[in-house]
């Protein structure tokens, strides 16, 4: 589900980009901490949008972490995080997922460009940050999935 804030911004023909843009520009993401590794049990973001204030575990840099997402719908998803921190996308085996499209923007100069990937309903996706360098990731950042509001709800 869209937050009811965003909705309420936006007009019936917003693109995945508008909504996605604008739950970034938020301030108060969801608190969610990232798993150190796949090993244990990892938490799980949503395809809202929604803004999530992501922090990695560990004291100092290098820092990584990983979340895991497993779309509601078979479609395009625009991913937005915030910028220094690196990332990619992995099925749950490991193999790695690249970008169906990329430079996404948004009119905020604030927010970074988005990437588009395609996902298949059911199949969870490892989202990996870092490693992150001094400085990177040293608070909470930020990080929304929007799916294509063309595409329904299941």
């Amino acid at each position: 589900m869209i937050d009811s804030e965003i909705e309420d911004a936006l007009d019936d023909n917003a693109t995945v980009a508008d909504r996605a843009c604008q739950a970034f520009v938020g301030e108060n993401g969801e608190k969610i901490t990232a798993a150190a590794d796949t090993s244990g049990a990892i938490p799980a973001v949503t395809n809202g949008p929604k803004l999530y204030a992501v922090t990695l575990p560990g004291d100092s840099p290098p820092r990584e972490g990983v979340l895991q997402f497993t779309p509601t719908s078979s479609a395009d998803y625009l991913i937005l995080v915030q910028g220094g921190v690196p990332y990619a996308l992995q099925s749950a085996s490991g193999s790695p997922i690249t970008a169906a499209e990329g430079g996404v923007e948004c009119s905020d100069g604030d927010v970074p460009d988005g990437y588009t990937y395609t996902f298949e309903a059911g199949t969870p996706y490892n989202l990996t940050f870092g490693p992150t360098s001094a400085g990177s990731a040293d608070r909470p950042f930020k990080l929304v999935i929007a799916l294509d509001p063309m595409v329904a709800e299941p």
